[in-house]
């Protein structure tokens, strides 16, 4: 499984939004408005105290990455994936994330919707002997990312950005999650 994430301009149930567009502030470089994530589990794939440590580690991340904004992460499980992915991407599959990008092109905030699959992420963290949390946080990052102008569609593009995500990791106190030891997951497809 890869991370399959480009930014896809059609939200569910929201308006269309754009990627960021190429006169907008560089990533960073947002109002003084504080970060905020919703974490919604309608179907409490994870524990309570799951929800709220992603939470609080997405806020983190985001803060860390000098982003203001929204980020609302949706936890689902593969049958639902599979029903977004191939409605957003054509693909009758599961996937780790599909992110949405809400803010339209001149705005310099973060307003982004991710899809998070739990699923995935469960046998990802358990092939990794990592906590279920740090793999959930890392598509969350991932997903903000790409709305901060990010992409991994070539080799060095996914470099880059998996530095960036390490970066991030590092700077919560947390094992970085490419350098340190092999992912699964290599960067874009589809």
């Amino acid at each position: 499984m890869t991370m399959d994430d480009e930014t896809n301009p059609e939200p569910p149930e929201r308006s269309p939004g754009a990627p960021p567009h190429a006169d907008a502030p560089a990533p960073g470089h947002f109002p003084d408005c504080p970060a905020s994530v919703d974490v919604l589990d309608p179907h409490t794939l994870i524990a309570h105290q799951d929800a709220h440590a992603l939470r609080d580690l997405c806020t983190r991340a985001l803060e860390a990455l000098g982003a203001r904004g929204e980020l609302r992460v949706l936890l689902v499980d593969d049958a639902r994936m599979t029903e977004e992915h191939l409605r957003h991407k054509g693909l009758d599959s599961t996937t780790d994330v599909l992110t949405f990008d809400l803010a339209s092109p001149n705005e310099s905030r973060l307003d982004a919707d991710a899809i998070v699959c739990v699923d995935e992420a469960r046998r990802q963290a358990d092939a990794r002997s990592i906590p279920l949390v740090h793999e959930l946080l890392l598509y969350s990052v991932h997903a903000a990312l790409h709305c901060l102008g990010y992409d991994d569609l070539t080799e060095a593009e996914a470099d880059a950005m998996h530095q960036r995500e390490d970066e991030v990791f590092k700077a919560l106190g947390l094992e970085p999650a490419y350098r340190a030891s092999a992912h699964p997951t290599d960067g874009g497809s589809a």
